[in-house]
């Protein structure tokens, strides 16, 4: 049975943006593209140029919206960390201190416009190696961050050091405690039945005045989207929080974000992973040491070897060759040319 609950507050409401309504669907387009299409979408990199604009289509139940597409937040090409992403092999990632970083999704917030933002860890970059789709998706995020120590290894080891480590987990409750602070609005989406109430109580324990406006645990498929697509949509815009906390686990939550933040009214997304476990006390993380030393990925597999001995143990290890072999290139400094934007590269 799915979860929900929804607190009625009487505070002011979030309008979406005005331009909602009128505009047409919206897709990731290819930056060299993105001016002259309309609309734009993902495609193949060998088939890009020849072919006509294809969507991502949201389900054909959808009887609100004529046809909706994974479309580009406004802030993926000035994004509120206001400078050039690095380029680590084929992602962009925000080079962001901690501070910084939480500053950035309060600064979202605080403009009023739909966004999402993600971290991409050592699995992460694997997937996003060959799934296209999935990598256009971390292009255009309104940010990227990276979260994992062996992710800011790679970066230091190819010249291009990244301030810090920011984790999902970790934002959660920095996050939370600016919203306690600033009277922002929270909403926990995800995670299994019951654990997102469990993680609201101990996160309202932990911080006082936080305003958690809604909790919800829908069912969603592999290929990010769930069968209450609309309902749960409907549920979030209505309940109007600033953060909308996603923790459906990877890829799941990435695709679902960005199929769908643009109907949760001017909310920001943040994927968070296993984060409401950790909160709700259902899963022990990892010690600190362990975390900085990391060896987080170590503990999660002692912890759950069944479910992860083949992503942290064969799927993962490519990282490292593709890491080896970018350091071994003659010209990979020419590579970490400041953009924002740049093509997604094999």
């Amino acid at each position: 049975m799915q979860n929900q609950s929804i607190d009625v507050e009487p505070a002011a409401c979030i309008a979406e943006p005005s331009t909602r309504a009128a505009e047409s669907p919206a897709c990731i387009a290819e930056p060299s593209t993105r001016a002259a299409e309309s609309p734009a979408c993902i495609a193949e990199p060998s088939t890009r140029a020849a072919e006509s604009p294809a969507c991502i289509a949201e389900p054909s139940t959808r009887a609100a919206e004529s046809s909706a597409c994974i479309a580009e937040p406004a802030s993926a090409v000035a994004s509120p960390a206001d400078g050039p992403r690095v380029r680590l092999l084929w992602l962009g990632v925000d080079n962001l201190a901690f501070g910084e970083a939480a500053s950035a999704v309060v600064g979202m917030c605080r403009d009023g416009r739909p966004a999402y933002a993600v971290t991409p860890n050592v699995d992460h970059f694997v997937r996003t190696r060959t799934d296209t789709k999935l990598r256009a998706i971390y292009e255009h995020a309104g940010l990227v961050l990276a979260d994992g120590m062996p992710v800011v290894w790679a970066a230091r080891l190819l010249g291009r050091p990244l301030r810090a480590k920011v984790s999902g987990s970790d934002l959660l409750y920095e996050l939370c405690g600016r919203a306690a602070a600033e009277g922002l609005r929270v909403f926990l989406l995800g995670g299994a039945p019951g654990v997102a109430e469990k993680a609201a109580e101990a996160l309202r324990s932990r911080y006082a005045g936080l305003r958690i406006v809604g909790t919800h645990s829908p069912a969603i498929g592999a290929d990010g989207t769930g069968t209450s697509d609309d309902a749960v949509a409907r549920m979030v815009r209505e309940a109007r929080p600033h953060m909308v906390f996603v923790a459906f686990g990877s890829p799941k939550q990435e695709l679902w974000m960005a199929r769908n933040y643009r109907r949760l009214g001017a909310a920001v997304c943040i994927g968070v992973g296993a984060s409401f476990d950790f909160a709700a006390g259902t899963q022990a993380r990892a010690p600190r040491w362990m975390q900085r030393a990391g060896f987080e990925w170590l503990w999660r597999l002692l912890r759950e070897p069944r479910r992860l001995w083949r992503r942290y143990l064969v799927d993962d290890l490519p990282f490292l060759w593709y890491v080896a072999r970018e350091w071994l290139r003659p010209n990979r400094c020419r590579a970490n040319q400041p953009q924002r934007t740049a093509e997604a590269t094999s």
